[in-house]
């Protein structure tokens, strides 16, 4: 089972996935392997993330993704990321339309990346999407303007409708209440 977990930065993506593979070790579930950040391995390479991410860092964050997921599958029969090729589509068009420069490979670059994930987006079992309701903490890493924020989520939503309706919301609440909707909903 492929579970993703699909929102811009800073909403609780992570500390859901570190809780519920922690609650499964006892729990109905058990033997989840969370995919560890693949941004934070770009971001250690020393490119730039968030607003300052050129394609080749948007580009090493979804193909990274993609093989730490297979590589985990073939691990593991149960697996959860913290975040989707979806991300990664939304935080390229926010790049292309407010930080880069245009360039000619851009319609053919964006093309290609919604078309992988498009196929990538099939795997997955269960897709739960993130509002941004968490506040924004300044870890070095994260972005923390407000606005960025705000124009990602309205991409991220604009691309589960269009890609994977099916995605369910997660609702508002402790990061112990998100877990035990999921366990329910699971």
């Amino acid at each position: 089972m492929l579970i993703g977990c699909i929102g811009s930065h800073s909403t609780g993506k992570t500390t859901f996935v570190n809780a519920f593979v922690e609650a499964q070790k006892e729990g109905c579930h058990s033997g989840f392997h969370a995919v560890s950040s693949i941004s934070r391995k770009v971001w250690a390479a020393g490119l730039d993330l968030n607003q300052g991410a050129d394609r080749l860092s948007q580009m090493l964050t979804l193909f990274g993704r993609a093989v730490a997921e297979d590589t985990a599958l073939e691990q593991y029969r149960n697996v959860i990321t913290d975040r989707t090729p979806l991300d990664s589509l939304a935080y390229n068009e926010y790049q292309r339309r407010h930080v880069w420069s245009p360039a000619p490979v851009d319609e053919l670059y964006q093309q290609i990346t919604e078309d992988l994930v498009r196929q990538r987006i099939r795997k997955y079992d269960r897709l739960l999407y993130f509002p941004p309701i968490i506040g924004l903490e300044d870890d070095g890493i994260r972005d923390t303007d407000v606005q960025y924020q705000t124009e990602v989520d309205n991409l991220v939503r604009h691309y589960v409708k269009r890609i994977c309706p099916w995605a369910r919301e997660v609702p508002a609440g402790s990061v112990e209440e998100r877990v035990e909707w999921f366990n329910a909903y699971l």
